[in-house]
């Protein structure tokens, strides 16, 4: 019986990760773009939840789509997306973004990386909660992107 409590709670402990993980994505519209969907046009309000695990980067075509960013610090590199806590536009005219890993650390926070991909895609939530069709926008048409809370 024991064992059996036990082998439940080691279950239970290893499943919580998992429930904190699918927690919406925030996203943040810059207020003075234009923020139409590249697709259908669609309009979104400022502020939106994305579906967990359907942010989508875009580097020249809109068909396929990357689970992680490039980006130029000191060479070009790439960050997986499920590493970033949030990214926050810094320069837009330059794509200049801070980036903040899921650990707290950021890459020199005060100077971020160019990120090389052009566009965004996800999958808005309802106010009911369901996922809606899949939406394409400018990354230069965003502010903000969270994926998890960190507290720095």
């Amino acid at each position: 019986m024991k064992m059996a409590l036990s082998a439940v709670i080691l279950a239970a402990i290893a499943i919580c990760p998992v429930f904190a993980a699918d927690l919406p994505v925030k996203i943040a519209f810059d207020p003075a773009a234009k923020h139409a969907d590249l697709a259908h046009g669609t309009v979104l309000p400022v502020t939106v939840a994305a579906a967990p695990g359907s942010v989508r980067f875009h580097l020249l075509r809109l068909d396929g789509g990357d689970e992680f960013v490039y980006y130029m610090f000191d060479t070009l590199r790439k960050v997986n997306i499920a590493d970033l806590a949030s990214m926050t536009k810094d320069q837009g005219e330059f794509a200049i973004w801070n980036l903040v890993w899921k650990n707290g650390q950021g890459l020199h926070p005060p100077v971020g990386p160019r990120i090389h991909h052009l566009a965004v895609s996800f999958a808005p939530l309802g106010a009911d909660g369901k996922e809606g069709a899949r939406v394409y926008y400018r990354l230069a048409d965003l502010a903000r992107i969270e994926w998890a809370e960190v507290k720095r």
